[in-house]
């Protein structure tokens, strides 16, 4: 029997519930197990019961932004690939922020498989 790699465990924070559903949706249509979060707050909540191998977060949300979320992430494990959605032009993400990557919305189907590459490493 081959060795099969085990699933991409993805946190999609996110705060438009609609695209939260769509990227879950697509991502687990590849395989990953993926849990979903509405704002930091509730991701931080989630990540106690949860160990993704990639953090997938919206730049802009209310109260805590996408830097937050990825502080977070870093201060609980930094091996862990943090990719930063936005809708805005990607200027507006700080350089050198400390994201793995910076996506612009809207998401294809392919470059969310190509995210998933990363999950593999952490």
């Amino acid at each position: 029997m081959p060795n099969q790699d085990p699933p991409a465990r993805v946190l999609v924070v996110e705060d438009d519930v609609a695209a939260q559903e769509v990227f879950a949706d697509m991502l687990e249509e590849l395989g990953a197990v993926v849990v979903t979060a509405s704002s930091v707050s509730e991701a931080r909540s989630k990540l106690a019961g949860f160990v993704p191998t990639l953090v997938i977060t919206d730049f802009y949300m209310p109260g805590e932004n996408g830097m937050a979320m990825r502080a977070e992430v870093m201060a609980w494990n930094a091996a862990v690939p943090v990719v930063v959605l936005t809708g805005a032009d990607d200027a507006k993400v700080p350089p050198g922020a400390g994201f793995t990557r910076v996506v612009r919305k809207p998401v294809t189907l392919d470059a969310l498989r190509d995210l998933l590459t990363l999950a593999s490493g952490a």
